[in-house]
């Protein structure tokens, strides 16, 4: 594929000028008239031969005719005069006939052309592999001055990365790439060698030399994806890109050393699986052995199982006469407590009634006596009698005066009828308070003494007729 560049026949163009461009125009005009004024005042003076060049040491390394500097006049007076029409803006394709880069490329073919009027610039339209090593170089050349690119990564390591890019100038397009960039060569080490390389430094600096090594496909698959649209803007189309391995000096053995423990790091994670499958492999066979020891021992695991469910049986029915052992104890004791309750009651009435009855009684005993004041005198007149009688300190001589009528005799000792007796009441009763002024005559101060001395009589009347009137009542 070719693209055609050409010079243009027409003639200046017109067109009005700012101030700038009237200076400028009068000074490129003055310019190309001095170096024909000057040509023409010296050349006589010009030897024959002058130099045509000079080497980086200013030395001349090649001798060339005089007449080679008219070359000079005209090319001033050809840039100053050659345009490519009124219509022509800078960056835009021309058509035929007109100066710049033609809009309709050359096909692939024979073509009548003069080179003197333009220059054909060859453009592939297969597929480009640049590779950015210095030790590699395509046959089209136009990688022979890339190298490896030189990063730094965020870990501080600085290896040079070797990277390869593929990629396709569409037939249609390469008018505008010879326009934008001259030819493939300045196109390949004036833009794709900065744009690539700075990628690559900015993605390196922000992974370490591992990261770089581990996510070396992720990076790519995201390299083109991103340069994709910057190589789109150069009317290129991205198709590949490949990364190679950090490289450093030979002098320099760290990413050697790097690589050297992702090795063993990755044999640790081989030798991890390789132990656990033979854990796996161990644990099968202890499966495998212990199914075949099951099976050698099945009859003896038969009758164990079979004399574990009797054992259970038993100790299921010794759990369940316990069971009914403990309801019947539950029952036994709760009818004693129901018995005991029923005989607290029972006795509590008792309780009751006969304290009732001996309540009526002292009642009626007091109602007998004229009060109860009576009554309280005659209990603690016997209570301090029977105290005085049972006690065995004598507090009286023991020679008592017997006091009795012909009929009981000396020797009776049935009623109360001693001395002692009848004073001790009498003190007793004028000590609890009890008036004796009423009693004036023997006959009543005997039947006093006589009702004083004899309660238990009285008390036995009165529980007599207590009695009968609780039968009457249980009667009624």
């Amino acid at each position: 594929m070719g693209s055609l560049e050409r010079k243009s026949e027409k003639g200046v163009m017109k067109q009005k000028h700012t101030k700038l461009q009237m200076v400028l125009e009068i000074a490129a005009i003055l310019l190309i008239l001095g170096i024909i004024a000057f040509l023409l005042f010296r050349w006589p003076s010009i030897p024959e031969q002058i130099a045509g060049h000079y080497n980086a040491a200013g030395q001349v390394d090649r001798w060339g005719d005089k007449g080679e500097i008219l070359v000079l006049p005209i090319v001033a007076i050809a840039l100053y005069v050659d345009t490519s029409g009124e219509s022509y803006k800078h960056g835009e394709l021309v058509s035929v006939g007109s100066k710049g880069v033609l809009e309709k490329p050359l096909m692939p073919g024979k073509y009548a052309f003069n080179t003197d009027a333009g220059k054909v610039v060859l453009v592939p339209t297969t597929n480009i592999i640049l590779k950015w090593n210095k030790t590699e170089t395509g046959d089209h050349k136009y990688d022979e001055n890339l190298t490896e690119v030189d990063i730094i990564t965020k870990d501080a390591f600085e290896p040079s990365l070797p990277l390869s890019v593929v990629m396709h100038i569409d037939y249609k397009q390469a008018p505008w790439v010879i326009q934008r960039f001259g030819d493939i060569g300045m196109l390949v080490n004036q833009s794709l060698d900065p744009l690539v390389s700075a990628y690559f430094k900015d993605v390196a600096q922000t992974k370490t030399l591992i990261e770089l090594i581990q996510e070396r496909s992720a990076i790519r698959e995201r390299a083109v994806l991103e340069m994709k649209e910057k190589f789109e803007k150069y009317n290129l189309q991205l198709e590949e890109v490949l990364i190679g391995t950090p490289k450093t000096a030979v002098t320099d053995s760290q990413i050697e050393n790097i690589l050297m423990q992702l090795r063993e790091r990755q044999i640790a994670e081989e030798k991890k699986v390789t132990y656990q499958k033979q854990q796996s492999a161990a644990e099968s066979e202890k499966s495998l052995r212990e199914a075949q020891a099951i099976a050698e021992q099945q009859s003896f695991l038969t009758k164990s199982k079979i004399q574990i469910e009797i054992e259970g049986n038993n100790g299921a029915a010794l759990a369940s006469k316990a069971e009914q052992e403990f309801l019947q104890i539950i029952a036994l004791a709760k009818a004693n407590a129901s018995k005991i309750r029923l005989e607290g009651e029972a006795e509590a009435s008792k309780e009751s009634n006969v304290g009732l009855a001996r309540a009526q009684a002292i009642d009626a005993q007091a109602k007998a006596y004229g009060g109860a004041e009576y009554r309280v005198i005659q209990e603690v007149t016997d209570k301090l009698a029977d105290a005085i009688k049972n006690s065995k300190v004598d507090i009286v001589p023991k020679t008592v005066v017997q006091m009795g009528d012909s009929e009981t005799g000396s020797g009776s000792t049935g009623g109360n009828s001693t001395v002692m007796d009848t004073l001790l009441k009498f003190i007793t009763l004028d000590k609890l308070g009890v008036s004796l002024q009423h009693i004036s005559e023997p006959s009543t101060t005997a039947q006093a003494i006589e009702a004083l001395s004899q309660p238990d009589q009285g008390e036995h009347q009165h529980k007599n007729t207590s009695a009968a009137e609780q039968n009457d009542t249980e009667k009624g």
